[in-house]
């Protein structure tokens, strides 16, 4: 068990390393990484995450989500036309000696049965494009959560949204798979 501490000496919440996966168990949420980006691993994680539920009936969800960071420290020229058309308003009426930074973009789609949101955030710091997937599964109930962990019912399984994401970021980003 790790127990870090944070900026100004504050405990953050302990995380737990598995074999097949680490979490952290916070107050308002379970968070659960595997170790790599495998569609096993994501699968075996799903199923101990679906193990839990089921073994505990009784805990409140009030959504699911997956999550997906990728990050650009050399990002080519022109895939930056984003972010600088995004601030020209901003940049062209700025009072004399403040220049843009960093910009975000943030983006959601809904999937047309309505099970899925995809929240986007592309962000340009600079030097680095980062950009975070959300692939969140607004939800009540242990049993529509099991759905989503289970890929029934029209719900995309982890490694299925991950490979949406890699789409994406390949057809916009020529990100190799």
């Amino acid at each position: 068990m790790a127990l870090p501490t944070g900026p100004g000496g504050f405990l953050e919440f302990p995380r737990y390393t598995l074999p097949e996966f680490a979490y952290i168990a916070r107050p308002d949420s379970l968070i659960l990484a595997p170790p790599t980006t495998t569609p096993e691993l994501m699968g075996r994680m799903e199923d101990a995450a679906a193990a839990m539920l089921e073994s505990l009936p009784h805990t409140p969800v009030n959504g699911l989500g997956h999550n997906f960071e990728f990050r650009d420290p050399n990002p080519d020229a022109e895939k930056l036309a984003v972010f600088t058309e995004a601030s020209q308003d901003l940049s062209d009426e700025s009072p004399e000696g403040w220049s843009s930074i960093s910009t975000m973009i943030a983006s959601s789609f809904r999937y047309a049965n309505g099970s899925t949101i995809a929240n986007i955030q592309r962000h340009f710091d600079g030097a680095s494009i980062i950009i975070k997937f959300n692939f969140h599964h607004p939800l009540t109930t242990v049993q529509q959560a099991l759905q989503v962990l289970r890929g029934e019912n029209g719900h995309a399984r982890m490694s299925q949204s991950f490979e949406i994401a890699l789409n994406l970021l390949n057809n916009i980003y020529g990100v190799p798979q």
